[in-house]
């Protein structure tokens, strides 16, 4: 008898299952998290608790000229904008290269489009960025 090789019964498993295993629900799934997800969120909740200072008020005169220098020289820009999020604080900076304009809107790379009279600040950034 101690030769014998052990014979699989699905009895046994099933009755297993049925009495004796506690499922811990979606707990057992927290292990299962990518070591980039877990830094993609960490990264996520410190922008969205960043607080951005506002930078001064610009005119829609000296907006539109920003913007119409960054269109013509393939210039990226960063806007802040003057909407705010929930907890009152400014939103972070929107970058990107300027791709045209169709009435009152700006639109960026990324699918990105800003209302020009909802921009607080503006300014061209860097090559290099």
């Amino acid at each position: 008898m101690k030769n014998e090789p052990y014979k699989y019964d699905p009895k046994v498993v099933q009755a297993f299952f049925d009495h004796d295993y506690v499922d811990r629900g979606m707990l057992k799934w927290q292990g299962y998290y990518l070591s980039d997800h877990t830094s993609a969120l960490k990264k996520e909740a410190a922008i969205k608790h960043e607080h951005h200072l506002a930078k001064p008020q610009q005119s829609t005169m000296t907006i539109t000229k920003i913007l119409a220098q960054a269109f013509t020289k393939h210039q990226h820009v960063s806007i802040q904008c003057l909407s705010h999020r929930s907890d009152g604080q400014l939103m972070a900076d929107i970058t990107g290269a300027v791709l045209g304009y169709q009435e009152n809107n700006v639109y960026l790379s990324h699918k990105q489009s800003v209302a020009i009279s909802e921009i607080r600040h503006i300014e061209i950034l860097p090559r290099d960025e």
